[in-house]
């Protein structure tokens, strides 16, 4: 006969996987109660990688953006110095 766990499985730590798959930049690490490091998740990086708009932060978090975003025709350096941001 067969034993039954009594415990379920961790469904938090499963779900940090299935992300950090998905968008392994978006992964980090902090220390939890007894000082031990574990990996978490940086919501706002998420946030940003989620969103089709770039959003208001610090020139990184632009550049992070300005990566993500779709490009549609090719831009001479000469045309691409003399645009600007959003950001």
């Amino acid at each position: 006969m067969n034993k039954l766990k009594l415990q379920t499985h961790n469904i938090v730590d499963e779900n940090i996987k299935k992300i950090a798959e998905l968008f392994p930049n978006c992964i980090t690490e902090r220390l939890d109660e007894n000082g031990k490091p574990e990996v978490a998740i940086d919501f706002d990086q998420l946030r940003q990688e989620l969103s089709k708009e770039p959003m208001r932060r610090p020139p990184t978090r632009c550049a992070l953006a300005a990566r993500r975003a779709s490009i549609s025709t090719t831009r001479r350096t000469s045309t691409l110095r003399a645009t600007t941001s959003k950001c």
